[in-house]
């Protein structure tokens, strides 16, 4: 039996190069773009209806001579309330880029943490080797 297959650990904790890290935590929250298009679609549908009740509500008041007024101003504002849900929208998939990267930095660090003082030759190579594949996944993350 080799020195790599004697010190080798548990399969669950180790990469796929053969050398233990720590657990990471799996993500936390449900951020994938199936909810946002499920949030999108919730966001569209609210906006829809009281878009209606408000324009129904207005217009019910308004004399003959107010309503090119009112929808005017009922305009500008379904104008407000798209460029409001895009923002929203950008600052979503913003803040799940920012989740990714994070991830990518917190599975580098962890790696970092591993204790290489018992490794081969072949083993610190393939360390080596995946520590310089993480580190320019997250600066590609970057750009």
């Amino acid at each position: 039996m080799s020195q790599e297959d004697s010190s080798s650990a548990p399969e669950s904790d180790v990469t796929s190069v053969g050398f233990p890290l720590p657990p990471s935590p799996s993500p936390s929250s449900g951020n994938s773009s199936d909810d946002d298009s499920l949030w999108d679609a919730m966001e569209e549908e609210l906006e829809a209806e009281l878009e209606a009740e408000l324009e129904a509500e207005l217009l019910r008041g308004a004399s003959h001579a107010q309503r090119p007024h009112v929808a005017a101003q009922l305009e500008e504002l379904r104008a407000k309330t798209e460029a409001s849900m895009e923002e929203a929208r950008r600052l979503r998939e913003d803040t799940r880029r920012m989740r990714e990267e994070t991830r990518r930095m917190r599975e580098y660090s962890d790696l970092l943490d591993v204790d290489v003082s018992g490794f081969t030759d072949a083993q610190m190579a393939a360390y080596e080797r995946e520590l310089d594949r993480r580190c320019e996944q997250i600066l590609r993350g970057r750009d």
